[in-house]
């Protein structure tokens, strides 16, 4: 039961958090250390201060600089499209103008890149950073990521792939359901996006219960989600739904056929999950369920 907390590190697009986390964790402030300057620099991206980001850059030597551990990608999962754009100039990636549009939501500069391609130049400017299996940082990804409905539906109309899949990140669809991005999620469903496709093991309705959202969670439902599907270790999305403690999610899972008995590989239903973390709400609506 308690290994989805380590898989969502490896995994969730709440990039920013987990860098805090981590650069906070590193730091050796119980120890009275003072931070490295690559630790302070990742925990500014992670939350977008540019004048932070700026400031710890001069501090650290160019070459070194672009060395900092994976910061490509870091900077790509910073919520300021200011801060990519800065460490993508200084650095010298390879994150391009269509990256950053998307993080900003920029619908005209959008257009205005894609509208200068012929359709080859599209599909590569619409892959670029997106690398199966293992991750994504598609311009797509990264507008969903940030919210940002136009720019979705912009991309989607030079032919944005819906259902990218990866391992390592969500899909459009997971992505949007569990940051509860409404919005978005219709249009993805709308432009074909696979309602149950679980390339890491979880589907959008799986993210939506975790995420505890029921609005999220009922479009997909809709839309012909099975709350019945599970992982390898035999978790569905009414244990996401009992873990998470969203009671809403949980009578929307129940009301469209999800099955309360159903166990995971360690013998666990929804009710022990929502026991185990104390969510009463969530165990009066499985117990009265179960009684009935």
């Amino acid at each position: 039961m308690k290994d989805l907390n380590m898989i969502r590190i490896l995994t969730s697009t709440l990039v920013c958090t987990v860098l805090v986390l981590f650069a906070h964790d590193t730091s050796g402030d119980d120890k009275g250390e003072t931070p490295s300057a690559e630790e302070q620099l990742l925990k500014a991206v992670a939350c977008g201060n540019l004048v932070e980001v700026k400031k710890i850059a001069t501090t650290i030597d160019l070459d070194q600089l672009s060395k900092v551990t994976n910061l490509s990608y870091h900077a790509l999962a910073s919520p300021n499209a200011d801060v990519v754009e800065f460490l993508r100039n200084t650095c010298d990636f390879s994150i391009t103008d269509l990256q950053i549009a998307a993080i900003r939501g920029d619908v005209t500069r959008i257009k205005h890149i894609l509208g200068k391609l012929d359709q080859k130049g599209r599909t590569s400017a619409l892959a670029a950073w997106y690398g199966p299996p293992i991750s994504s940082y598609s311009p797509l990804a990264l507008a969903v990521r940030n919210g940002h409905a136009d720019a979705v539906g912009r991309l989607i109309a030079f032919g944005a792939n819906v259902n990218e899949a990866a391992h390592y990140t969500f899909t459009p669809l997971a992505n949007a359901a569990e940051r509860g991005h409404v919005r978005i999620v219709k249009r993805l469903l709308k432009a074909g996006a696979n309602v149950n496709s679980a390339p890491d093991g979880y589907t959008a309705l799986m993210r939506a219960c975790w995420g505890r959202q029921p609005k999220a969670a009922r479009l997909l439902l809709q839309d012909g989600a099975d709350p019945n599907l599970k992982r390898h270790d035999g978790q569905r999305a009414l244990h996401f739904a009992a873990k998470s403690g969203s009671a809403e999610c949980v009578k929307l899972l129940l009301k469209h056929g999800a099955n309360i008995s159903a166990v995971t590989n360690s013998k666990d239903t929804a009710l022990t999950n929502a026991e185990f973390y104390k969510h009463e709400d969530v165990v009066k609506i499985l117990r009265a369920k179960k009684s009935d």
